[in-house]
Parts: structure tokens; C-alpha cells; sequence
């Protein structure tokens, strides 16, 4: 009897491994990432620092709100583990998608988080 929650708990260990390798293979087959240009890079490390006035010059000269790096890892998820609220919003203002995936299956809701932001 002593063993049932020990065995249950490796179980679901051993199922969300399962999921994360699975679901990682399925994010890396459907999302074909690419190096970012420069300017991309930029509106990345602009949004890393919460610098509004860049991120906003880039955006309206026409990089996308949803530029993302080697890794999957967009200006969103960087402004969002860095509680930049202003740039957040207005990377959402211009179409940026809370909803896309890291390479490893994250999203901009994991990197809040993480980075202490509930909201």
C-alpha cells in the first residue's frame, strides 16, 4: 500500500516527459525557425530593456510585432519576463501573438511567470 503514491507520482512524471519531448517535436516540425535579421535582433534586445521609443520605431517602420529568435523566443516574451508593461502593450496593440510557442513549448505566459509577474 505504501508504494501506490510513489508509483502514482513517477507515472505522472514519466507522462509529462512523454508530453514535453512529444510536444516538442510536434512545435519543432510546425515552426520553421530562422536567425533573425538585425533589425529583428534589435526590437528583441529593445524590448529586453524596456526601450519603448525603439520598439516602437522599428514596429511602425515595419518589423514584425511577432519577431522571434533562433530559438522561438519573441519581443513579447522578452518584454514580458522583463515587466516591461508599456512595451507589452504595445507589442499587443500591434498583433504581436500571446499565444506562440518557444521552441521548448513556452509562452509569453510562462516567462511572466517566471519572471514574478502574475498580471
Amino acid at each position: 500500500m505504501m508504494l501506490k503514491k510513489p508509483m502514482r507520482a513517477f507515472s505522472h512524471l514519466m507522462l509529462l516527459i512523454g508530453l514535453t519531448f512529444a510536444s516538442h517535436a510536434a512545435i519543432s516540425e510546425k515552426v520553421k525557425l530562422k536567425d533573425p535579421s538585425p533589425q529583428e535582433k534589435e526590437l528583441m534586445q529593445a524590448s529586453m530593456v524596456g526601450d519603448i521609443d525603439t520598439v516602437k520605431n522599428l514596429v511602425n517602420r515595419g518589423i514584425s510585432a511577432n519577431a522571434r529568435g533562433r530559438y522561438g523566443k519573441s519581443a513579447l516574451m522578452f518584454a514580458v519576463e522583463e515587466g516591461s508593461d508599456e512595451v507589452v502593450d504595445f507589442l499587443l496593440s500591434k498583433g504581436a501573438d500571446v499565444n506562440a510557442l518557444t521552441t521548448p513549448g513556452c509562452t509569453a505566459l510562462t516567462f511572466a511567470a517566471e519572471g514574478g509577474y502574475p498580471e
